[in-house]
């Protein structure tokens, strides 16, 4: 179970509100009308936000034991996910401006594949050994698999191959530099708030 009692908790749990605020803020309308009663297609953001965070509830319990998780790594996670799913955001704000696309909630979607990258990266630390466990490969093809159909579902949509590629390969381009060469390697809070500093270059 998940518990926020301890104070060394308190300053993640801020960073936390922090690193998901942007995304947050662009929900406030849904949120607002869903408190009046008003209930449209535009309150799915919110029902796939509690869906991702129900998820990362569940997949930081899966690994928690195996690789010793500290709350700490649960709640960055989601403020790396909101953080990302923010940057998403912006980008489809952009071409929607510039090329008059039907505008979609379609990137709250990705919450579900960067919480697959952020605990490969997780688990990917607490690997002591030089070889790749099962857990961390499972993680990483899975992360691999649900970009991949979440992109192709998208290109589908928008009929084009757009930014939104970028993003997720500069995380994965991190990755396979740092676990490779072991130069560079960022513990969680600073690659949570990378995918924050990003998401205001975004704004």
């Amino acid at each position: 179970m998940i518990q926020i009692s301890k104070k060394r908790h308190v300053i993640p749990l801020i960073e936390c509100f922090i690193l998901s605020f942007l995304l947050l803020l662009g929900m406030k309308n849904s949120v607002l009308e869903a408190l009046d009663g008003v209930f449209t297609s535009r309150q799915i953001p919110i029902i796939l936000c509690i869906a991702g965070l129900i998820f990362h509830i569940i997949l930081y319990s899966v690994l928690q034991k195996k690789f010793n998780f500290g709350l700490n790594v649960f709640l960055y996670g989601v403020g790396f996910a909101a953080s990302c799913v923010n940057i998403l955001f912006h980008i489809f704000a952009i071409l929607q401006d510039s090329w008059g696309m039907v505008q979609t909630i379609f990137y709250y979607y990705y919450i579900l594949p960067f919480t697959l990258l952020f605990y490969s990266y997780a688990t990917l630390l607490q690997n002591k050994e030089k070889d790749i466990n099962k857990v961390t490969l499972f993680l990483m093809t899975a992360t691999v698999v649900s970009f991949a159909a979440l992109m192709l579902i998208n290109i589908i949509e928008l009929g084009i191959l757009h930014l939104m590629l970028g993003i997720p390969m500069i995380f994965f381009g991190y990755i396979f530099y740092s676990s490779i060469h072991k130069k560079y390697v960022l513990n969680l809070r600073e690659f949570a708030w990378c995918s924050f500093l990003l998401s205001w270059t975004a704004l």
